[in-house]
């Protein structure tokens, strides 16, 4: 089967389709919560990840449409390539914070490139 289910607890629920390299989660927690090898998720989100050999594209939202930042931690480097709304701010410790406010839930999309080791 190409769904696996990855956690299902009180903190999150997080699925992977293998074959597509999908990876969905909701977080409940603002605990560390790890979704792939390289996000881990600091606040309470729904988050959706595909990713390739070159690039993260990246979909979070707000579920309980209060928040005005959410918190993603990056366990290797990359840029921003795509911003639509300029909502992102990356820290030079892999911290990825996403502006939220104002969207209510709405889902917000956007594209990280992997950089290659030095």
């Amino acid at each position: 089967m190409p769904i696996k289910v990855r956690r299902n607890d009180h903190l999150a629920h997080i699925v992977t389709h293998k074959d597509e390299e999908i990876t969905a989660a909701n977080v409940w927690t603002d605990q560390a919560v790890v979704i792939t090898k390289q996000i881990t998720a600091v606040s309470k989100m729904a988050i959706m990840v595909e990713k390739d050999d070159r690039e993260l594209n990246i979909v979070v939202s707000d579920p309980l449409q209060t928040q005005t930042m959410l918190h993603i931690k990056l366990n290797k480097s990359v840029k921003i390539e795509t911003d639509s709304e300029q909502r992102l701010q990356l820290d030079g410790q892999g911290n990825l914070m996403i502006n939220v406010e104002g969207l209510v839930g709405q889902s917000y999309p956007f594209t990280l490139k992997k950089l290659s080791a030095s």
